[in-house]
C-alpha cells in the first residue's frame, strides 16, 4: 500500500507531522475530560423529567464533542498547515462508489450476525444496557442520527486526520501509531479488556479499509451496521439533568489549559513571523535538535532502512505499546487489586493499602520495563544497549536536567499550598504514619518512573527511530499525554509538553536517566511537600 501514499515516505523530521500529532493529544485530551464519558456525570438521571425531553442530553453533548474534537480541530489544522488539503485525509466519496457494493454487502452481512448474538440470553446477561425499553420511532431515528455522526467523526480523526496525514512521511507504518490512540479511547472500566483488544484489530482492520478505498466512509457504513444490530444506547432514553456544579469545578482548569495554550501558540507564531530572538531559541532547543537527531547515525538510526515498508520492529512495538497499556489498565490498578483482595478488618494488617500500591507498582515493573525488555531480546537485531540505557549521556548533560529541575521546583512549591494538590498527593494516604511508610512509598514510587521512562522514552523512541526519526517523539507523547487521564485536565496539557522535552532530550542524550532523575526529583519534591502538611498522628492525609 506504500506505493500510493502520495509524497515518498522519507526518516527526516516533518515539523507539521509534531503539529498533527500534537494537535491530536489536545482534542483527545479535551475529548476525555469534557465529551462522552462524563457526559453521563454531568447529565444525571432524574425521574421528575419527562424521558422525551430530557433523554438525549447526554448524546447530544457526547455528538457536539465529538464533531468538535474529531473534526474541526482536526479541519482547522488541517487548513491552518501549508502544504495539507482537506480532500487529501480520505473524505472523499470515490472509494466508496468502488467498492460500495462489497462493503454494503459486508455491513449487512455482519449487522445481521450480531443482531442475531444480541438476542441471545448470554449477551443479554453480560450487557445490560441491551435490557432498555423500546422506544419510539423519533428517538430511533434521533439515536441512528447522532451515532452515524459520532461514527463519522471518529473515522476522519483516526482512519482521516491521523492515518492520512501521517501516512506520507510514515509510510504504511501510519496504520499501527494511529491504532495505538484508537485503542486507548476504548478504555472504560465498564467495558471488558477483550473488547479493547478487539479495538486493536477493528483499528488496524478500518485503516486497512481507508487506506485502500482512500475513504473513511465505507468504515462509517460498517461501524454503524454494528451499532444498528446492537443497539447499545437504549439507556439513554431515561430524563436527565446538567450537574452544573460537574461543569463550574471543571471550569477553570480548562479555562487556565485552553488560556495557556492560546498565548503560547499566539506568542510562538509572533516570534517566527518575526523571526526574532525568543524564536531563534525556540528552534535553537528543538528544530535543530530533531535535526541532529535524524543526522546521528547510531544504531537504530532514521538512515538504516528504507522507510517505506512495513518494518517488523515498529509494528511490534506499537502492538505490544497497545497490551501492555491494557493489561495495566484493567488489571495492574489498585482497584483491581481492592476487588481480589478486599479489605478484611481480621486479617489485612496495616499495610494492606501500601500492598495495593505495591501490586500498582509491580504492573508497572512488568508492563513498562520487563516485558518491554523482553520484546527487544527477541526481535533480530535489537539490542538492548541501544535502548537508551546507557547513563553515559545523562552526566554530560547533567546541568541541562539540573536547570529543569530549578525552573519546575518554584511552580511546585506554589501549588502544593493549594487544596487541589493536597487532595491528590501524597497517592499513598498514610505515606505519614512512620518512616517505613513514606520510604517503602517514595522507592515504589521511583521504580515505577524509571519503568516508564524506559517504556516512554526507551522502548518507543528507539524502537520507532529507525524509520521515524525524531517524528518518533510525536508518536509517543499521544499515549503518553493519554495515561494521564484522570489527573488535573492542566496536568495532563502539560504533560504533552513534557514529553516533547523528555523525549528530545532522551534521543539526544540517548540516555533515559534524565528523564528518570526529573521525574523522581519532581515527584519526591510534591510528595514531601503533601506529606508536610498531613496529620502526625497515624492518620490518613485528608482528601
Amino acid at each position: 500500500m506504500s506505493g500510493d501514499a502520495g509524497e515518498p515516505p522519507r526518516g527526516d523530521t516533518d515539523w507539521r507531522i509534531g503539529v498533527l500529532l500534537v494537535a491530536a493529544a489536545i482534542a483527545l485530551t479535551l475529548q476525555e475530560y469534557l465529551g462522552p464519558r462524563v457526559s453521563y456525570e454531568w447529565f444525571a438521571y432524574d425521574p421528575a423529567l419527562p424521558t422525551r425531553h430530557g433523554g438525549a442530553a447526554g448524546q447530544w453533548w457526547w455528538t457536539w464533542w465529538s464533531v468538535l474534537g474529531y473534526v474541526l480541530v482536526p479541519l482547522a489544522v488541517v487548513i491552518a498547515l501549508p502544504g495539507e488539503r482537506a480532500r487529501d485525509h480520505h473524505v472523499g466519496l470515490r472509494g466508496l462508489g468502488r467498492y460500495g457494493a462489497r462493503v454494503v454487502a459486508a455491513a449487512a452481512a455482519l449487522g445481521v450476525v450480531l443482531w442475531l448474538v444480541s438476542t441471545t440470553s448470554a449477551f443479554r446477561e453480560h450487557y445490560p444496557f441491551a435490557r432498555g425499553a423500546e422506544r419510539s420511532a423519533e428517538d430511533q431515528a434521533r439515536w441512528l442520527a447522532l451515532t452515524a455522526v459520532q461514527l463519522a467523526a471518529a473515522e476522519f480523526f483516526f482512519r482521516g486526520y491521523l492515518l492520512a496525514g501521517l501516512r506520507r512521511v510514515m509510510g504504511d507504518h501510519a496504520l499501527f501509531v494511529s491504532m495505538v490512540p484508537f485503542c486507548l479511547i476504548h478504555f472504560n472500566p465498564d467495558r471488558p479488556m477483550w473488547l479493547v483488544f478487539a479495538s486493536m484489530a477493528l483499528g488496524l482492520g478500518l485503516g486497512v479499509l481507508a487506506m485502500r478505498t482512500r475513504s473513511i466512509w465505507p468504515g462509517v457504513l460498517l461501524q454503524l451496521a454494528v451499532a444498528v444490530a446492537l443497539d447499545p444506547a437504549r439507556r439513554i432514553a431515561t430524563g436527565t439533568r446538567v450537574d452544573w456544579h460537574r461543569l463550574e469545578r471543571l471550569a477553570p482548569s480548562a479555562a487556565i489549559a485552553v488560556a495557556v495554550i492560546g498565548a503560547v501558540v499566539a506568542l510562538l507564531v509572533y516570534a517566527r513571523a518575526r523571526n526574532n530572538v525568543l524564536w531563534r531559541g525556540v528552534a535553537k532547543l528543538t528544530v535543530e535538535q530533531w535535526r541532529a537527531i535524524d543526522a546521528d547515525g547510531g544504531p537504530g538510526s532514521a538512515q538504516a532502512l528504507p522507510p517505506a515498508r512495513v518494518h517488523l520492529t515498529v509494528a511490534v512495538v506499537l502492538v505490544v505499546a497497545c497490551v501492555t497499556l491494557t493489561l495495566q489498565e484493567y488489571v495492574g490498578q489498585r482497584a483491581q487489586y481492592e476487588r481480589w483482595w478486599p479489605y478484611d478488618p481480621a486479617t489485612s494488617g496495616p499495610y494492606w493499602s501500601l500492598q495495593g500500591f505495591a501490586w500498582w507498582t509491580g504492573w508497572r515493573v512488568f508492563g513498562y520495563l520487563l516485558l518491554p525488555m523482553a520484546v527487544v531480546a527477541l526481535l533480530p537485531g535489537e539490542r538492548l544497549r541501544d535502548y537508551y540505557v546507557s547513563p553515559r549521556g545523562f552526566f554530560k548533560h547533567l546541568w541541562i536536567y539540573a536547570v529543569m529541575f530549578a525552573l519546575i521546583l518554584p511552580a511546585v512549591v506554589i501549588a502544593s499550598r493549594t487544596q487541589v494538590f493536597r487532595h491528590t498527593y501524597p497517592f499513598y494516604r498514610l505515606a505519614g504514619r512512620s518512616a517505613f511508610d513514606t520510604w517503602s512509598w517514595e522507592l515504589m514510587y521511583a521504580l515505577q518512573f524509571l519503568s516508564l521512562e524506559f517504556f516512554f522514552r526507551g522502548f518507543l523512541l528507539q524502537g520507532l527511530r529507525r524509520v521515524m526519526g525524531a517524528n518518533a517523539i510525536f508518536v509517543m507523547i499521544v499515549p503518553y499525554c493519554m495515561i494521564h487521564y484522570g489527573k488535573p485536565m492542566a496536568e495532563t496539557v502539560g504533560a504533552i509538553f513534557a514529553g516533547v522535552i523528555l523525549g528530545t532530550l532522551a534521543m539526544r542524550t540517548r540516555s533515559i536517566w534524565g528523564g528518570v532523575v526529573i521525574h523522581v526529583g519532581v515527584a519526591w519534591t510534591m510528595d514531601l511537600l503533601a506529606i508536610a502538611q498531613c496529620p502526625t498522628d497515624g492518620r490518613p492525609c485528608p482528601r
